[in-house]
């Protein structure tokens, strides 16, 4: 049980439910099954980003949703955003970086801002929002962003601390989001309903219509999108989604790698085989979560096999770092990143860092590649390693001691500077 006591973020007069965490490796998969384990808790700051989306969603609403959403990668969706935006947009971005060298012949970057850059632009192509995809819309939409991003609470903090509207630092997040939706979210979204009305009166082919979310949207795949407020909720969801996951585990992995390659040179002649690449990725978000946790609200007692209880009305929060440390089932060696690892048969080797069950991320195909080594995680290290990529040795080393199985803050400020020598 969470003791709430201590905190300090309570707002509004807002008191947060009970809580049960979930840590075990049998529970935390049970309870993602679980079906009267529901998402569609609630708490202040839902109506801003996590309200009705696919997120909060369960049952039949839930299996609807997904369905709908699954469009975006069966419809053409998985190779024209591999081919028309994963490759042309790290390719150029890595260019840029390469063609500007100290004097020395040495290329310098933060890792950490570029893996931002570029995931948000692959995110915004793949909710189609057309501006974001330009250099200088880009640029426009990561500053907003990194704006709304001060005040925009994880879902778990929305149901354990409270969200409140009060405050300069919220206003300007909340206006900053606004922006957003006026900037990007509402011309883009317009422009496909104006495309989805000559494919009905005949004048344009269903299959030139752009392949994205906010094309979904305007064909009314899902009829909750014909609310608006809604639909540009969606929208900020997977943008956040599909870009912080890929640059967090594409951190996590080179920094895991770096440390990996100094101890196992005998590995280097593998860094750009995408099997091996395959597995670290998978190895790394194992370690690393992303998320410090998913909320869900006991709509009946619930007693999981561990003997664990969550009385009706209280939340389980399942953890996704600890069962990732089991060494039961991933080894003696579990607590430790090793991409050589073999896992047992039925269980994942990136553990629960996609979830499990029917609220199994759906934007997995894009980290991961519908066919494990053709996602963005594995390109994106691919590209970086065959440039010769390697740590700043001017520049602290990258900090593993205690990450492991633990959700480390990393959301606002943080970089990893890198370097690429000169080319023999």
């Amino acid at each position: 049980m969470i003791d709430h006591s201590g905190i300090d973020k309570l707002v509004n007069g807002y008191t947060p439910p009970r809580v049960v965490e979930v840590t075990d490796f049998a529970e935390v998969g049970e309870a993602w099954r679980c079906p009267v384990l529901v998402p569609n808790t609630d708490g202040p700051g839902e109506e801003y980003f996590h309200a009705g989306t696919v997120l909060r969603l369960h049952g039949d609403e839930h299996r609807a949703r997904r369905r709908a959403m699954s469009l975006l990668l069966s419809r053409r969706g998985h190779q024209t955003f591999r081919d028309r935006w994963l490759r042309p947009t790290a390719n150029s971005a890595l260019a840029d970086v390469l063609r500007t060298r100290d004097a020395d012949g040495v290329a310098r970057m933060d890792l950490a801002n570029w893996g931002k850059r570029v995931n948000q632009r692959l995110a915004s192509a793949l909710v189609g929002l057309d501006r974001a995809t330009t250099e200088e819309g880009a640029d426009e939409l990561i500053a907003l962003t990194a704006v709304v991003s001060k005040i925009r609470p994880h879902s778990v903090e929305v149901v354990l601390y409270g969200f409140s509207a009060d405050g300069d630092d919220v206003a300007e997040g909340l206006a900053a989001r606004q922006r957003v939706i006026d900037t990007f979210v509402t011309p883009a979204l317009e422009r496909r309903e104006a495309l989805v009305r000559q494919v009905k009166a005949g004048t344009l082919h269903e299959d030139d219509l752009p392949s994205d979310l906010l094309t979904l949207i305007a064909l009314g795949v899902s009829p909750e999108w014909n609310d608006r407020a809604l639909a540009a909720r969606e929208a900020f969801l997977l943008l956040g989604a599909a870009s912080h996951t890929t640059s967090m585990a594409m951190q996590w992995t080179l920094k895991e790698l770096f440390a990996w390659f100094d101890e196992h040179p005998e590995d280097l002649s593998r860094k750009t085989d995408p099997e091996f690449l395959l597995r670290a990725g998978q190895e790394a978000m194992r370690l690393h979560p992303v998320v410090p946790g998913f909320t869900r609200g006991a709509t009946e007692d619930v007693t999981l096999a561990g003997g664990t209880t969550i009385p009706r009305g209280d939340v389980a929060l399942i953890r996704s770092g600890p069962p990732s440390l089991d060494a039961d089932v991933y080894g003696p060696d579990a607590h430790e990143f090793n991409p050589h690892r073999q896992v047992p048969a039925g269980v994942h080797p990136f553990g629960y860092a996609f979830g499990a069950g029917p609220h199994m991320c759906y934007g997995m195909p894009i980290v991961m590649g519908a066919q494990g080594i053709d996602g963005s995680l594995v390109y994106l290290l691919e590209v970086l390693l065959a440039a010769g990529v390697e740590p700043d040795p001017d520049a602290p080393a990258p900090v593993l001691d205690g990450t492991h199985g633990r959700y480390v803050e990393q959301r606002h400020g943080h970089s990893f500077p890198v370097i690429f020598r000169a080319q023999p």
